[in-house]
């Protein structure tokens, strides 16, 4: 929770050291924005915690592996969907009412980027921690700390603004925490990303149904 915190909002504090009033605020909204999507998009990711440990006390790794499909699947799809609503419909609504605060499409599909790494890899994470093993600890406090010094470097001294924020968020995630977790779920599964999108995709087709 406190490498998260680092990963996500100290952005705001460091965004006000060097950025206008202005400009914070409209940072700071984007990041709200882009974090309720994430959070709104994750509810089935969840909700299927407890099922997935027990999944895994009952060594059940067919269960898991639908279970994981689903997770991933439906969260791909929940933030695609979102993302898109607020851009297309979100957005302009605000322009309406609060002119001076709207965050540019450009920086609020940047922060979603960021904010879909962040959840993507809690996904396979999550995994991890059912099993009762915490073993990304580690990468997550490394990653925490690159972020934080990433963010003074490109956006204060290199005077990259909010884009030296998003920048930093990124690079700390994308250079090892988004790939290696998920690589190491699907190799320990026996399950490849396409057959779990197959899955994934048809376990939600049989729910909606």
């Amino acid at each position: 929770s406190i490498c998260n915190y680092f990963c996500n909002q100290a952005s705001t504090i460091i965004c006000s050291m060097y950025l206008s009033l202005p400009e914070t605020g409209t940072y700071s909204l984007g990041v709200q924005i882009a974090s309720a999507i994430a959070q709104i998009s994750g509810a089935l990711y969840n909700a299927y915690q407890p099922e997935l440990q027990g999944s895994y006390i009952r060594k059940d790794m067919c269960k898991t592996k639908k279970i994981m499909s689903v997770i991933v699947v439906t969260f791909i799809y929940l933030f695609l969907l979102g993302t898109a609503g607020v851009v297309l419909v979100g957005l302009p609504i605000l322009k309406v009412i609060k002119p001076a605060s709207v965050v540019s499409t450009s920086i609020l599909l940047g922060l979603c980027l960021y904010q879909f790494m962040l959840k993507f890899r809690n996904c396979y994470t999550s995994y991890f921690s059912c099993t009762n093993r915490i073993i990304y600890l580690k990468s997550f406090f490394i990653s925490s700390v690159v972020c934080i010094i990433l963010s003074f470097i490109l956006c204060g001294s290199m005077s990259m603004g909010i884009w030296g924020l998003i920048a930093a968020q990124i690079i700390s995630q994308v250079s090892f925490n988004v790939w290696y977790w998920p690589f190491k779920a699907h190799k320990e599964m026996g399950l490849s990303a396409v057959k779990l999108m197959k899955m994934g995709n048809a376990e939600v087709i049989k729910m909606l149904k």
